[in-house]
């Protein structure tokens, strides 16, 4: 775990979400999924984990290991996406901790480079780096889930 006393986010970072979308759409990537992303959309939207997966998902295997993510589009947006995020409540922790992630707070370098991309990016709301630490934790914690 990082020391948060030794990290360049040890005042915190500024991020508040502008509604650009640019995270959800018109890019390539994946959205891994864990055991309670699965549970949590499928209530959300009344249906089995078996149709979810069919429907939704896809296997990824990026180094030899296999893991299950939300496909996309053709024109690479969120198969969630339609004019805003249609699982909104219950997204993925993957979605709802960006920018948060550890390749974006590895230095002030890695940071400022994500926000060239992202417009809420040191701007908004001021995020402590307790709570950062926290999303840190349940990203590293979370079981991502294989097909």
């Amino acid at each position: 775990m990082l020391n948060r006393s030794e990290t360049f986010f040890a005042n915190g970072l500024q991020f508040s979400c502008t509604g650009c979308h640019a995270c959800c759409r018109h890019e390539e990537g994946y959205v891994f999924l864990s055991e309670t992303d699965v549970a949590k959309i499928c209530a959300h939207l009344r249906i089995p984990p078996s149709l979810f997966r069919k429907k939704y998902t896809r296997e990824v295997s990026l180094g030899g290991v296999s893991r299950l993510s939300l496909t996309e589009t053709p024109e690479h947006d969120c198969i969630f996406w339609s004019d805003g995020c249609t699982i909104y409540p219950v997204r993925p922790l993957q979605c709802s901790s960006y920018p948060f992630w550890p390749q974006n707070l590895g230095t002030k370098d890695s940071w400022d480079e994500e926000a060239t991309q992202c417009p809420g990016m040191n701007q908004g709301e001021l995020h402590g780096a307790e709570k950062i630490a926290n999303i840190l934790t349940q990203l590293a914690d979370r079981k991502l889930l294989s097909r």
